[in-house]
């Protein structure tokens, strides 16, 4: 309601209370005609408010047409005889037409869905109850037939009042607004009808009394109904509260009538009083009400049961699905997996990895909004190149996973298929994309219908160990699809067990090696680079190569990482105690899983100060890939380390698509060229050049450059010639244990830089 209203509603409401005070001396034709006037203002109001659609329309419509007709009823006899009609007048009957109006009204009102039946029947055994208390007390007032209107009156009044109280707290919040008023107005008319009821039976009724000024007011309370405003969108589903618990008024509003008709039925009965036939019809009314009160709730137990049912499977359901993509999920795919392994068919049941190349730069470039809606794309195309009998799931970021039923010709045409759904580009918004896949696919070659409760979690770890080779295949774009089958499942079930193996396996079965880091001018020795090495209890030496990438899929650099680091920078305090006058520098590697550690520059901290080793003589190298993970988290945390004087080294410069791009972002220190450089310097001009310019871009940036690999003198000497200040390589010594760089220290080693090649096997310095 509009505060601009309430005083013009307040005002009609003094006015109004004002006439039915006057009434009392103006005599009962004016009582009688204040009375109508009130009900056809308020029934106006109602009919002219009820043309705004806000939920509320169909309760005033009807509320206003009943109040129509009970002032018409009052103002014709006036009109007529000009006098009030007679209590047993049958122009009185006219007045009760307004009843059903006036439950229909209630009935209307917007409620949560599923509850308004059960309040129309606990409102119609409340006032079957009402009704018979009113007949109990028409008998002992001696009334005769001319109380049967005023009685009426009273029921029809209790009953909507009844509904009124049963259907309140299901009612929408909008609607209650609309009740109470209506619900103040009813109580009052119908303390008066009662009253009028039992005057009229004893034959002491007068149009200007009390009873008369009581139902003028209630009349003014009823008009009040007119200025509730309702909502045009109600909501449907109760609150918790409501819909989990039990309303007062189910037990009150039924049970409470109920049970004081049947205390003064039972009184009745053992006082010899009589059962009338009039006395059996609200009885049996009652009982109907308690019966249909029970249908209702059970036919809301079962709407409640068969809802919980189904939000259960929507429930399961949805554990089972990507709600990006709404492809199944990793649960899903493997339930569904293991179900097509149990099956017996005559062909084997394929799976394929399927891994977005470069996606990251997506989300990264042109943020996560773009990333999903490709995943999305990426999804679609999947879904439409599999067979009927396949399922597509995302198991999460940018990997799917695909498994088919019934494979026929091997797993390359399944493998062919992933790779043809991602030709031609892809479209979104104004941007088109390129992207392929890195695909893994495996076949299980198992007897059919011999499925075990791992199975499905082997093949699918067999399809991932593929994808990755075909993702570390350097001509991915021409060879993206990675078959496993006989032998090379075998190396795969290899690689599965190294993988488990590797985050749970003693730290000291991982040992370090160090290769010398040599000034190219001078010969000196400057500093070492940590290199970490497995032996491996059973399988021996496990190159790095080898098990780095399955620490990093399984998360266990940083543990390895850690390691690395304290057990690196001990050995750099017992060099420096070993031969005080030598400063080495220490090059430890770093994963991209490490760079992603908020936790690493406390953890280096630490480490520093517990081995009592400056933080300048720690160089901590990133590779170019680790940088593509996330550049702009990487560059954060280089940051904070270069903060407490750490120096960062960027390696294998050069291999990377956006090399400048790292260097521009990056505040790094040194910078350390790519052995394949390094390699084809010599009889390449080109590479020469591409060399030369490196170094001189290092140079203007105040960068100090290594160069890794180098093996022959004649790599040697063109490193020279293009300016680099340190190498690294096979040339001046293979990775080594520490004590053989104690020997080196304690000799004063310088290396000849110009003529001496201790070439102890051909390959590479890492």
């Amino acid at each position: 309601m509009s505060r601009a209203r309430r005083p013009l509603i307040a005002l009609t409401g003094a006015v109004l209370a004002t006439l039915s005070v006057l009434a009392v001396s103006w005599g009962p034709v004016f009582s009688v005609v204040v009375r109508a006037g009130t009900a056809l203002a308020a029934a106006v109001a109602l009919l002219v408010l009820a043309q705004r659609r806000d939920g509320l329309t169909a309760s005033k419509r009807l509320l206003g047409a009943g109040l129509l007709l009970a002032g018409v009823a009052a103002t014709l006899p006036v009109v007529l005889t000009g006098h009030p009609a007679d209590p047993s007048s049958p122009m009185q009957l006219l007045g009760l037409s307004y009843a059903p109006f006036a439950v229909a009204c209630v009935v209307l009102v917007p409620t949560y869905r599923g509850l308004r039946v059960g309040a129309l029947a606990e409102g119609v055994t409340a006032a079957a109850a009402l009704w018979y208390l009113s007949l109990q007390l028409r008998v002992h007032a001696g009334g005769g037939g001319g109380d049967l209107v005023g009685a009426s009156y009273a029921i029809i009044g209790a009953f909507t009042l009844a509904a009124i109280v049963s259907v309140y707290p299901r009612a929408v919040p909008h609607a209650r607004a609309f009740l109470r008023r209506g619900g103040l107005g009813l109580a009052l008319l119908l303390v008066s009808d009662s009253a009028y009821a039992v005057a009229v039976a004893g034959g002491t009724y007068d149009n200007t009394g009390w009873i008369a000024q009581l139902y003028q007011v209630g009349l003014v309370a009823v008009l009040g109904t007119a200025f509730a405003r309702g909502a045009r969108d109600s909501p449907t589903e109760p609150p918790e509260s409501l819909a989990n618990g039990t309303v007062l008024s189910e037990l009150v509003v039924p049970y409470g009538p109920l049970a004081v008709a049947l205390l003064v039925a039972g009184w009745t009965f053992v006082n010899g009083g009589d059962f009338r036939r009039a006395d059996m019809l609200p009885i049996l009314l009652a009982g109907l009400g308690m019966l249909a009160r029970q249908a209702a709730a059970a036919h809301d137990h079962h709407e409640l049961v068969a809802e919980l049912e189904a939000r259960e499977r929507t429930a399961r359901a949805e554990t089972l699905l990507d709600p990006l993509t709404g492809l199944a999920n990793r649960r899903g795919f493997l339930q569904f997996l293991g179900q097509a392994l149990a099956d017996v068919t005559a062909h084997p049941v394929g799976v394929a990895m399927v891994d977005l190349n470069d996606f990251k730069d997506v989300n990264d470039t042109h943020g996560h909004e773009t990333g999903d809606r490709l995943l999305q794309e990426c999804a679609r195309r999947l879904l439409a190149a599999m067979p009927a009998d396949g399922l597509v799931a995302r198991l999460g970021g940018d990997e799917f996973a695909i498994c088919q039923k019934a494979v026929r010709g091997g797993g390359q045409p399944l493998a062919q298929r992933v790779v043809d759904a991602f030709d031609g580009s892809f479209v979104i918004g104004s941007r088109e994309f390129s992207v392929r896949p890195s695909v893994g696919v495996v076949l299980d070659e198992r007897a059919p219908g011999r499925a075990e409760a791992r199975d499905s979690e082997h093949l699918l770890a067999h399809a991932d160990v593929a994808m990755y080779q075909a993702k570390a295949d350097k001509d991915v774009q021409h060879a993206p699809a990675v078959v496993l089958t006989g032998v090379e499942r075998t190396r795969a079930a290899s690689v599965i067990r190294l993988r488990e193996e590797i985050a749970t396996r003693d730290l000291a079965e991982f040992h370090l090696l160090y290769q010398p880091v040599v000034d190219l001018s001078t010969g000196v020795l400057r500093g070492v680079e940590a290199l970490l090495r497995w032996r491996h209890p059973d399988l021996g030496e496990i190159s790095p190569v080898q098990f780095i990438p399955m620490a990093e899929q399984v998360g266990a650099m940083g543990r390895l990482g850690t390691h690395v680091l304290h057990t690196s920078l001990a050995q750099l305090a017992a060099w420096a105690e070993l031969a005080p006058d030598v400063r080495l520098g220490l090059g430890v590697n770093l994963s991209a899983r490490q760079l992603g550690d908020p936790t690493l520059p406390v953890i280096v901290q630490e480490a520093l100060r517990r081995n009592a080793i400056s933080p300048d003589q720690l160089v901590l190298e990133i590779t170019e890939s680790a940088l593509m993970e996330d550049l702009e988290t990487a560059a954060g945390l280089v940051e904070k380390l270069r903060a407490e004087g750490i120096s960062v080294a960027i390696d294998d410069y050069g291999t990377g698509y956006s090399s400048l791009r790292y260097l521009r972002r990056f505040d790094a220190d040194v910078l350390k060229i790519d052995r394949e450089f390094v390699g084809a310097l010599v009889g390449d001009a080109r590479t020469a050049v591409l060399v030369r310019s490196v170094i001189d871009v290092a140079a203007g940036l105040d960068l100090q450059t290594i160069a890794e690999g180098i093996e022959t003198v004649e790599q040697l000497r063109a490193c020279q010639q293009q300016g680099a200040e340190l190498g690294q390589g096979y040339l001046f010594s293979r990775p080594v244990e520490a004590d053989e760089i104690s020997r080196m220290l304690l000799s004063g080693r310088v290396f000849d830089v110009v003529t001496e090649a201790e070439l102890a096997a051909p390959g590479a310095s890492h």
